[in-house]
């Protein structure tokens, strides 16, 4: 996977740029942003697990719907409706 280049050719948003990354002790970890719109762009079965923990942990709320392309947004917003799927 290489950064700024679609996965699939039919894939709505393009890999994360390396600047959106953050520094932890001697990693670079993606934040969490560019991680929900990776999982949103998938949208796999485990991408939609994922993002349902992500949820119900707190880390993600309706306030991340505003945050996302239409296509991505009402993925977000279709399991904030239905997190049990």
């Amino acid at each position: 996977v290489f950064c700024g280049e679609k996965v699939q050719e039919h894939y709505v948003a393009p890999v994360p740029d390396v600047t959106e990354s953050e520094s932890f002790k001697a990693f670079r970890v993606l934040n969490l942003q560019s991680l929900v719109k990776m999982k949103l762009t998938s949208f796999r079965d485990k991408d939609r697990t994922h993002l349902r923990d992500m949820i119900g942990v707190g880390l993600i709320d309706e306030t991340w719907v505003a945050r996302f392309p239409l296509e991505l947004a009402s993925r977000l917003q279709e399991l904030l409706d239905n997190p049990d799927g």
